[in-house]
């Protein structure tokens, strides 16, 4: 067979040339046909992102907390974002969503749902469905089952700690009864009120009783006669023994009062314990009922207008290109069956002529 040139090409496709323009309008109307018959697809889309910091909000905080003011970013990290799309990709958060919007299976959102994170550091999700408003309700269900999840994992620690709280307050509240009671029988017992008023006059009548120690001792020392010295001393005696018997009514008052000082401190220790004990569980109850947004959705869904799936521009011009490259397949397929039969009616009239 002999070489063929650029121009026995261009004479194949010219001979042809009905043939392939018949073939890609073939094409285009088939394409035209689908686009029209075909079951449309919708795709529905939304943006956002998980904060840098957890929503961390306190009710009974003592001052405001700082959190609040700090507006929230994404998370510039890419291996905390794909934690965050596998999260998403989970078996869980597709039966949260399926039980929000049932009218999309959960094989259907396993095979329809695509997640990206962008280079913003954003979290995305594309969902498909012949119905524009499914694909929307599904598209911003998926923000708000993930911010569930967030809630869940809180939840569970959350429920132990309240738990914990309560059995708490269960032990300390009879600590508390009981401590006050002691406290109460301790006063009247010893009578700490009239005791504390006592304890002033024993510190008057100490330094009193002093001051005449003082003025003894002076006495003895500048009595001339042994009479004399002999009564300051007697007196000394006395007013030493006297001294002896308030001081030590005052350490046996100081002792009580210091014993009903420990009792009182160990009410207000209970109390406060207890106390604090009530600021955590309300704590912990208004967390619970709180909404906590651990999610900030950028660009929520919206049931689209066009559809991604069939698009009738593209298929005309794919099916055209198609059309194109089948005809020019066919015409020199056409070409070759023509050269091959040529070449056998002559090779067979060769062998004929021959005979």
């Amino acid at each position: 067979m002999e070489e063929r040139t650029l121009a026995d090409f261009w004479f194949a496709l010219y001979k042809r040339k009905k043939s392939i323009f018949v073939i890609i309008i073939t094409a285009i109307l088939s394409a035209v046909y689908f686009s029209y018959t075909l079951e449309k697809v919708y795709e529905a889309k939304t943006v956002f992102f998980v904060p840098n910091k957890i929503d961390t909000f306190a009710f009974y905080a003592g001052e405001l907390n700082p959190s609040i003011l700090t507006p929230p970013v994404p998370i510039p990290d890419p291996n905390i974002n794909a934690v965050y799309v596998g999260i998403l990709r989970s078996m869980s958060v597709a039966r949260r969503v399926h039980k929000k919007v049932p009218q999309k299976s959960i094989k259907a959102l396993l095979k329809d749902v695509d997640f990206v994170v962008s280079n913003e550091f954003l979290l995305q999700v594309y969902v498909k469905d012949n119905d524009p408003k499914v694909a929307a309700d599904v598209v911003n269900a998926y923000p708000i089952c993930f911010n569930e999840m967030f809630k869940q994992f809180f939840a569970n620690p959350t429920l132990k700690r309240k738990i914990n709280v309560e059995q708490k307050i269960k032990e300390t509240e009879p600590k508390v009864l009981k401590s006050n009671k002691d406290l109460e029988n301790f006063r009247k017992r010893y009578k700490t009120v009239s005791l504390r008023e006592d304890i002033s006059q024993l510190i008057a009548d100490s330094a009193q009783i002093q001051t005449k120690i003082i003025d003894a001792r002076a006495a003895i020392a500048s009595a001339e006669s042994y009479p004399d010295k002999v009564k300051w001393r007697n007196r000394l005696i006395e007013y030493t023994k006297e001294k002896q018997r308030i001081d030590d009514r005052r350490l046996q008052i100081t002792k009580i009062i210091s014993q009903e000082d420990e009792i009182a401190q160990a009410v207000n220790r209970y109390r406060n314990m207890l106390k604090s004990l009530y600021i955590q569980l309300d704590e912990i109850k208004a967390q619970d009922e709180r909404e906590m947004q651990n999610v900030v959705v950028i660009d929520p869904g919206v049931p689209p207008k066009k559809p991604v799936f069939p698009i009738l521009w593209l298929n005309v011009v794919i099916s055209g290109i198609g059309g194109l490259i089948g005809g020019v397949f066919f015409a020199f397929f056409m070409d070759y069956v023509d050269r091959v039969t040529k070449k056998r009616r002559f090779e067979a009239i060769e062998g004929a002529e021959k005979i």
